[in-house]
Formats: C-alpha cells, sequence, structure tokens
C-alpha cells in the first residue's frame, strides 16, 4: 500500500508535467523534508503514528515519505496552485486535504499504520489542516512560515508531551 502511493505520486508528477517545476519550487520541497525528518528526530523513541510497511522496513518507508511521497505532493500542490479568488485557493487547500485523509483513512482500515501518544487519524487531519496552507505561506513568504512552524512544532511537542529530555546525549 504505501509502495503504491509512492508509485501513484511520482505517475502523477510524471503526467502532469509538475517535475518541471522542481527548481523553482525546491526550498519548499526541502522545507517538507526537513520537516519529516525533524519529526523522525524529535519523535525518534515517541513516535505518534508508526507506518506498518508491507516490503520494506519500517525506517526505509519513513524515508521513502520524506524523499518521494512527500515533495510529489509538493510539486503537485504549489506548481498547480491557483490564482484568483479566495473560493479556488480554498477548494485547492480542501481538495489536497480531503486527499491525505482518504489516504490515512484507508491506511487505518487496513491496518497499514497505528497512533500513538494520544494522536489519532482526527489529529492528522487537523495537522493537514496547518500543513496545507503552511506549505502555501513557504512558497510565497518562506521566513514567515519557519518562524510559525517553530512555534507551530513546539506546540505540537508540548501537547503530545515528546519527551524532549530524550534529545540531550551523555557524554
Amino acid at each position: 500500500m504505501h509502495l503504491t502511493v509512492a508509485a501513484v505520486s511520482i505517475l502523477a508528477v510524471l503526467l502532469t508535467g509538475v517535475w518541471r517545476k522542481a527548481p523553482e519550487l525546491h526550498t519548499s520541497l526541502l522545507y517538507v523534508i526537513v520537516g519529516n525528518l525533524l519529526y523522525n528526530v524529535l519523535t525518534y523513541e515517541w513516535v505518534l503514528w508508526e507506518f506498518h510497511p508491507e516490503v520494506f522496513p519500517e525506517a526505509v518507508t519513513e524515508l521513502m515519505y520524506t524523499f518521494i511521497v512527500f515533495p510529489c505532493t509538493v510539486l503537485l500542490y504549489l506548481a498547480r496552485f491557483p490564482e484568483g479568488t479566495i473560493g479556488r485557493k480554498l477548494l485547492h487547500i480542501v481538495f489536497w486535504i480531503a486527499v491525505y485523509a482518504l489516504v490515512e483513512f484507508v491506511w487505518e482500515r487496513f491496518g497499514r499504520i497505528d497512533y500513538h501518544h494520544g494522536w489519532s487519524y482526527w489529529w492528522s487531519i487537523s495537522f493537514d489542516f496547518i500543513m496545507f496552507p503552511m506549505l502555501r505561506l513557504h512558497q510565497k513568504r518562506s521566513w514567515i512560515a519557519y518562524v510559525l512552524s517553530f512555534f507551530i512544532t513546539l506546540t505540537f511537542l508540548f501537547l503530545f508531551k515528546v519527551p524532549v529530555h530524550m534529545l540531550k546525549t551523555s557524554m
């Protein structure tokens, strides 16, 4: 199932031609990659959700999402972001939230994802309502997105009681 998501993501990027926008969107691609890597580092021993892969080990599956699925999402989402009315823009954002919600719903129903430490399917959808507007904000005003991301990260660390003391190294 996870491999299918990666394959469909790559195929969508190739068929729509949005891969041509990668140089223009590279900073937003890096933003999503660093964000997911940061999540994996901060929650290494306190995961909020956990994939159950079919083919590859969990770490490889996480890397597949980090370097394939999420960057493909950024390309598809930002390269085709509509100009014009707020309504068209909101519809675009809601469409992508719905896509992510549907995919995660399928994962949950087929046992491909588990939630821990208070996280749930509904928290994932709530996060999508933050993530997609933040991607657009990053494209337009990256420094504002970085500052807001810092505070959003702190909020989630606090809400889900992620034991940050685990990040300290013993010397």
